[in-house]
């Protein structure tokens, strides 16, 4: 991922060609937007924080879920982190060529 920047006092973030608004959950590329949910919009909020670092699935849940939630936290993270690539393949096909994609990799590390 490109090195994001928060984007005046609203906490937003530019990264590649997308802007995201962190209050909305709003992801913009070329004037087309697309609310993400809460969970993957904190999920993306976590990475462009940390962009450029490994974020392990265990920070994830700490990050995520504070209160220590019960729940399947594997399947919750594989799941938002699939809404977000998701979330970057409906914009870029929008306008533009999925081929950009690569360019917003959110990638997975073997345990």
């Amino acid at each position: 991922m490109d090195n994001p920047t928060p984007a005046g006092n609203i906490k937003r973030y530019v990264f590649a060609a997308f802007t995201f608004d962190v209050e909305t959950g709003e992801l913009t590329r070329n004037r087309h937007t697309q609310r993400i949910r809460r969970q993957t919009s904190r999920l993306l909020t976590i990475l462009l924080e940390r962009a450029g670092s490994v974020v392990t699935r265990d920070e994830l849940r700490e990050l995520l879920w504070p209160d220590g939630e019960h729940l399947d936290h594997q399947h919750a993270i594989n799941r938002s982190v699939n809404q977000l690539r998701g979330s970057c393949v409906t914009i870029l096909g929008i306008h533009g060529s999925s081929r950009h994609c690569r360019r917003v990799d959110i990638a997975s590390a073997p345990k």
